[in-house]
């Protein structure tokens, strides 16, 4: 896990970096993403092929740095986000290692859903791979999604929910507590996980244990909103970029994360 812990840090050190140059991207849900979004790319799909569909499209950032150091995609990642790029602020169906296009919430998991399907009846042995945010599940088409995959037992689609506390304008907990989540998945048919979202050992446990089961699975990833930046953590001051005081804490965000080194 150590080359994967180091992938986690180098990728933290691009998000500062690019987001404080450009003043581009969602810092919050980003930061608080990294160790699963690393963690399936070289871990899951270093050992079964797989298909990831970040649902939580507002992160894309991170997909972008991990997919150029695989080297799917070579575009310029500082200009992400702007009119000469090709890279948009939220997934392009039909971008290098994109296979959907998302960002409108609630969506991401329909598609796993179609995919997850699709690979089933032309017998590939794929999994499909659909990253949420919490506050997503505040959209009724994640749940008409939910009860498809049971309908049709899509044991090939594991669902990770990235739970970080928040969402734009309040915190998830005034309408899911991840307890309640585990209880109303489990009781739909689900096998689940509760892990540290930040730990690679917890998130590796999870998934070994969701790929031994006969029942589709959902692992529910706690995190903090902001990781590694001291004042962003647990902070939804810093859903998006910086605040008005950017001068100061792009200083101060480099040298948490090591830019500085």
């Amino acid at each position: 896990m150590n080359e994967i812990r180091n992938k986690c840090k180098e990728y933290r050190e691009r998000i500062i970096e690019i987001v404080s140059d450009s003043h581009i991207g969602h810092l919050g849900g980003t930061l608080s993403l990294v160790e699963i979004l690393t963690f399936i790319y070289w871990y899951c799909n270093k050992r079964t092929k797989g298909n990831v569909i970040l649902s939580k499209g507002h992160a894309v950032l991170l997909q972008y740095i991990i997919l150029k150091d695989l080297g799917i995609i070579d575009e310029d990642l500082s200009k992400y986000g702007f009119l000469e790029s090709s890279l948009e602020t939220h997934p392009l169906g039909g971008t290098q290692g994109i296979i959907v296009s998302s960002g409108s919430l609630g969506q991401g998991l329909s598609c796993g859903v179609g995919y997850a399907l699709g690979l089933n009846y032309v017998g590939k042995k794929e999994y499909t791979y659909v990253i949420l945010g919490d506050g997503e599940l505040n959209e009724g088409q994640i749940w008409e999604a939910l009860s498809s995959i049971i309908e049709y037992n899509l044991t090939n689609l594991i669902t990770i929910i990235d739970i970080n506390g928040y969402q734009l304008d309040s915190k998830t907990k005034e309408f899911y507590e991840i307890n309640t989540l585990n209880r109303y998945f489990t009781n739909m048919g689900f096998y689940t996980e509760i892990c540290d979202g930040h730990s690679l050992e917890e998130l590796k446990d999870s998934y070994e244990k969701i790929t031994s089961q006969s029942r589709t699975g959902i692992i529910l990833a706690k995190t903090i909103k902001g990781k590694g930046i001291s004042f962003m953590e647990n902070n939804n001051n810093y859903h998006s970029g910086f605040t008005e005081n950017y001068k100061e804490e792009i200083i101060l965000a480099k040298k948490e994360v090591g830019c500085n080194d």
